[in-house]
């Protein structure tokens, strides 16, 4: 019985903890309208999420500026695996963004979202108002590891 207790242990101790975050994103930025290509949406939020530290990423998009000129919302969904903390450990991860790094909107709302999913990380000061594609977002996070 111990044996497969111990084995159970380790097999579960190895096992990463699925997440998923789904978010629609309209491209409101003050009195102005964004559109977004899928792939640019997908990279932007696969890099957040790495950056996080998931692993295990599988982002899909739909909508956005498609061949076809339509241009219309972002739908997003991501399946990742959380990473396994101890909390023994603290970091500072900083996100920033200004006229060099545009999207102001679609960044803030892919950071905020995938936050959700993090239990471990804390915000400690985040300046995200969008009223313009390259408006400066910031976010400074404490991460438990």
């Amino acid at each position: 019985m111990k044996k497969l207790f111990f084995m159970f242990s380790i097999l579960t101790s190895l096992t990463a903890i699925g997440a998923e975050i789904s978010f629609t994103h309209f491209g409101q930025e003050g009195n102005r309208q964004s559109y977004y290509a899928c792939s640019y949406v997908e990279d932007q939020t696969y890099d957040v999420l790495d950056t996080l530290g998931a692993t295990g990423i599988d982002v899909r998009c739909s909508g956005g500026i498609t061949s076809g000129w339509y241009a219309g919302p972002v739908y997003v969904t991501a399946r990742f695996d959380l990473p396994r903390i101890n909390g023994s450990e603290e970091s500072i991860l900083e996100f920033k963004g200004d006229v060099f790094n545009p999207s102001c909107s679609i960044n803030v709302k892919i950071i905020k979202e995938s936050l959700k999913a993090f239990s471990h990380i804390s915000i400690l000061k985040k300046q995200d108002s969008c009223p313009f594609t390259d408006s400066n977002y910031y976010f400074q996070l404490k991460v438990l590891r």
